[in-house]
C-alpha cells in the first residue's frame, strides 16, 4: 500500500494514514491509488474497502468506544424528542446485508454512508423518507377500497408534502384524482431523523461480478460470447445489526388537527418500508431487509421511563437537607452499631431498605453527613482500605445524593 500524503498531513496521520481512527475520513480521503505513481494496482478498492471494515469490527478498541459515544448520544436525541410526546420510535435488525450509500465517496459504486463525526455506519433521513415516501405510495396504488384509499392519499399529502410536479405525476401513479384544496409546494408535517445503530455494526465487503464487460461497452451480441469476470467489491452493513429509526412531527405538523392521525401513519408507513419493501440499494436482490424488533423498542422505552423516574427522583434528593436532630441519636451508637447502620448501604440500592426510618431519604442523608462531617472517626480508619464495607456504603450513598467523599 502507498498512499501520497504531503509531509505536514503525514505528522498527523502517519504512513498510509495508519493514525487515522475515523473509517469515513479514511474511506473519503485516504484511499489507495489504483495508478499511483506509474503501477496499476487493481486491488486498491478492496484494499481501501477492508481497511474500513477492519477498523468498524467487532472488538476494534476504537470502534467500542465510538459505538458508546454515538449510542448515549443517539439515547439523549430520541429521549429528548419522545419527551415532548410528538414523536414515535422503531427498533429494528438488518434481515440482511444493508448496500446505502453506494454512489457516495470517490471508489465508484464503493461508497457508503457513514456518520462524519464517529464513522460509524449510519441511515440518513432523506434515504429513509425516500423509502416511506415509496412504500407509501405504492400502498395507495394496491389499496382498493376507495374510501380507505382516499383516506391514505390525503394522509400521504400531509406527511411527505408535495410540489407542483408531484401533484401532476402522483396522482396519475395511484389512480386517485387530486384533492382540489392543494396547490403549489408543501413542506411535509414529519421529520425523518438518521438511524443510528444502537450496538455494534459491522461492515462486509461484497462483491458484484461482471461476465462480459466489453459486451456493455460495444453492445455487439458477439461480445456475449467473451467472458473476462470483473469482480466489483461493494462494503455492505452486515446482516444483525440493530438499528433505531425516529420520526418526530413538526411545528406545522403538532398543530394539526390531525396530528395524531398523522405520526401513526408516518411509523406505520415506516415499519412498511424496512419490513416489505427494504431500504438502500439493491433491494430486489434481497439486501436492505429489517425486521422489527418490538421487544428491544419496548425495554428501551420502559427503561426510558425507569430513567425519567429517577431523573424527578434524583432531582427531589438534590433539595433534600440532613436533620441534625438525627446527628444525636447517631452519637449514641457504639461502633458495632454505627457500623451496622452505614454498611445496610453496602449494596445495590435494589437492596436497600423499602420501609421504615431506614428508607426515608433525610434519615440516609443525615447518616452519611454524620459519619463525613459531624463524627468521622470511622471514616478516617477505613478511607484507605481496600474492600471496606464501610467505605462501599459512604460511597454508594454519596453517589444517590450526588455528593462528594471528603
Amino acid at each position: 500500500m502507498n498512499i501520497p500524503i504531503t509531509n505536514d498531513v503525514l505528522k498527523l496521520v502517519g504512513k498510509n494514514a495508519n493514525k487515522v481512527e475515523n473509517a469515513s475520513l479514511l474511506l473519503d480521503k485516504y484511499c489507495e491509488h489504483k495508478n499511483w505513481p506509474n503501477k496499476a494496482n487493481h486491488s486498491a478498492p478492496v484494499n481501501s474497502l477492508n481497511r474500513v471494515a477492519s477498523l468498524l469490527r467487532r472488538g476494534n478498541p476504537a470502534s467500542v468506544n465510538l459505538h458508546k459515544l454515538r449510542r448515549e448520544a443517539t439515547n439523549t436525541l430520541t429521549d429528548q424528542f419522545l419527551a415532548t410526546g410528538h414523536a414515535k420510535e422503531t427498533v429494528a435488525m438488518t434481515a440482511a446485508r444493508l448496500a446505502i450509500g453506494l454512489s457516495d465517496g470517490i471508489i465508484q459504486n464503493g461508497g457508503i454512508s457513514l456518520d462524519r463525526l464517529t464513522g460509524l455506519p449510519t441511515i440518513w433521513g432523506s434515504a429513509i423518507k425516500g423509502a416511506c415516501r415509496n412504500a407509501a405510495l405504492w400502498k395507495i396504488k394496491e389499496t382498493e377500497d376507495p374510501q380507505q384509499k382516499q383516506q391514505f392519499t390525503s394522509l400521504f399529502w400531509k406527511v411527505f408534502g408535495y410540489t407542483e410536479d408531484d401533484l401532476v405525476s402522483i396522482p396519475k401513479f395511484i389512480g386517485e384524482p387530486l384533492s382540489s384544496d392543494l396547490n403549489g409546494d408543501s413542506a411535509g408535517m414529519i421529520y425523518f431523523l438518521p438511524a443510528y445503530p444502537l450496538q455494534d455494526a459491522n461492515v462486509e465487503i461484497d462483491i458484484t461480478n461482471v461476465h462480459t464487460g466489453k459486451y456493455y461497452s460495444t453492445g455487439k451480441s458477439e461480445d456475449l460470447k467473451n467472458e473476462q469476470p470483473i469482480l466489483n467489491y461493494f462494503p455492505t452493513i452486515a446482516k444483525g445489526a440493530l438499528f433505531t429509526f425516529l420520526i418526530a412531527l413538526s411545528p406545522r405538523g403538532r398543530a394539526h388537527e390531525q396530528a395524531e392521525a398523522v405520526l401513526q401513519y408516518a411509523i406505520q408507513t415506516l415499519q412498511t418500508a424496512l419490513t416489505v419493501h427494504g431500504i438502500g440499494a439493491k433491494t430486489g436482490a434481497g439486501y436492505g431487509w429489517f425486521s422489527i424488533n418490538d421487544e428491544i423498542t419496548q425495554a428501551r422505552d420502559t427503561e426510558r421511563k425507569l430513567a425519567i423516574k429517577e431523573k424527578i427522583e434524583s432531582s427531589k434528593r438534590a433539595s433534600t437537607e440532613s436533620d441534625p436532630q438525627l446527628f444525636q441519636e447517631f452519637s449514641e451508637l457504639n461502633e458495632q452499631a454505627s457500623r451496622a447502620l452505614v454498611n445496610s448501604f453496602q449494596y445495590d440500592q435494589r437492596t436497600w431498605k423499602k420501609e421504615g426510618k431506614e428508607a426515608d431519604e433525610v434519615y440516609r442523608l443525615s447518616i452519611f453527613k454524620y459519619f463525613t462531617e459531624e463524627n468521622t472517626t470511622l471514616y478516617l480508619a477505613e478511607k484507605d482500605k481496600q474492600k471496606s464495607k464501610f467505605m462501599n456504603a459512604l460511597s454508594n450513598l454519596a453517589s444517590h445524593f450526588s455528593q462528594q467523599l471528603p
